[in-house]
């Protein structure tokens, strides 16, 4: 699945990247996550469970990856705060919207996505600046 160069250098780099957690947690999901590593800079936090350790741990719940996507289209000033986040299981990737109105209304939406259409997704979300410049990302 990993390109091998230099002594197995890249394959070791993309393990690094991966993080130790969504290797304990959701290891069938490692080859999903790995297609998602060019678009790491979009995730403001990334979990992975059911974690034993959790207050709400169910053992019957599927491992699962959860990202926390960073999207500066939803910083708009007619709310107190956005969050956005994709929810990955083996049978299915969901995207969560949670909307606070300025009104303190809550709105919540969840969606189910396809992997391409992800990609698609993320790959036209806005970069920052530093993502171009030497040592940004």
């Amino acid at each position: 699945m990993v390109a091998k160069r230099n002594g197995g250098q890249v394959a070791e780099e993309v393990v690094d990247r991966i993080g130790d957690y969504i290797q304990e947690y959701a290891p069938e999901l490692v080859p999903i996550y790995a297609t998602l590593l060019p678009f790491s800079y979009l995730f403001g936090s990334t979990s992975a469970g059911p974690q034993k350790n959790a207050k709400d741990y169910d053992p019957s719940e599927p491992p699962y990856i959860e990202l926390h996507i960073d999207d500066p289209r939803y910083d708009g000033s007619d709310t107190d705060g956005v969050q956005l986040y994709c929810r990955i299981t083996a049978d299915s990737i969901s995207m969560q919207w949670h909307c606070v109105a300025k009104s303190g209304d809550y709105y919540t939406e969840e969606l189910e996505i396809e992997l391409a259409s992800l990609w698609d997704y993320l790959r036209q979300i806005p970069r920052p600046y530093d993502y171009f410049c030497k040592g940004g990302e």
